[in-house]
């Protein structure tokens, strides 16, 4: 699947050089697109079940956000994501996955930039950042209108 944004750039182009991607569900430049189980969320360190239920709470809380306010787009920053990723990196410093060659860390392609494509703080720290977002009115690393 070729997901492009509105200038023709393919999701897998912006992302050629490392994912940045903001909650593990938004990336500037592809508005109104939300990834569920995505890049840079708990998706592999947390009960699949449990994870997808939570995570689709929030996101249905942020979709029901949209409506009652009559706001029809949504992405996240440049800033938010690189500001993401530098927290996910930041948790990778500590642990020893970076040293594995594994599809946490996407070593396992070759050609690819190893990097952590998980969350690794776990799911109740995750739905913090959400919460987060919520109280500020989703504009803390979001652009909504």
């Amino acid at each position: 699947m070729e997901v492009r944004n509105s200038a023709g750039v393919t999701l897998g182009e912006k992302w050629r050089q490392g994912v940045d991607a903001y909650l593990g569900a938004f990336t500037a430049g592809f508005p109104n697109a939300m990834f569920v189980y995505g890049p840079q969320s708990p998706a592999a360190f947390a009960n699949g079940s449990t994870n997808a239920e939570l995570q689709g709470e929030v996101m249905v809380e942020f979709l029901e956000f949209l409506r009652s306010e009559g706001l029809t787009r949504f992405e996240s920053t440049p800033e938010a994501d690189q500001t993401w990723t530098d927290h996910i990196n930041g948790t990778d410093d500590m642990a020893l996955f970076k040293h594995a060659k594994s599809w946490y860390n996407g070593s396992n392609i070759p050609g690819k930039k190893p990097q952590m494509l998980q969350y690794l703080n776990g799911l109740p720290m995750y739905l913090d950042f959400w919460h987060k977002e919520k109280a500020a009115g989703y504009t803390d690393g979001l652009r909504v209108s």
